[in-house]
């Protein structure tokens, strides 16, 4: 992720393949926090869900509720990310 930042700021600030883009208002700061901490959320669940994935095949409840945890978290991100894309 600390990759992918980087990378985003030169592609914009010094290559300027899009122009740089300001956060004008604290509602539009909310919208981009929400959004990213939903994304977080849904990483962190999928991380956990995979230290219950065992080599053999068997069941875990906590890990299977994880992995379904983590999969809504990911849609709500991309329903929410629909959302904010639509809307000024």
């Amino acid at each position: 992720m600390l990759a992918s930042s980087l990378l985003s700021y030169v592609a914009i600030a010094w290559l300027k393949v899009v122009p740089m883009q300001t956060i004008d208002s604290k509602k539009q700061f909310i919208k981009i926090f929400g959004l990213s901490s939903v994304f977080c959320f849904s990483v962190v669940l999928g991380n956990v869900s995979l230290q219950y994935l065992p080599a053999e095949p068997s069941f875990h409840l906590f890990g299977f509720l994880m992995c379904v945890s983590a999969t809504a978290a990911r849609a709500s991100k991309s329903v929410l990310q629909a959302i904010l894309l639509s809307s000024e």
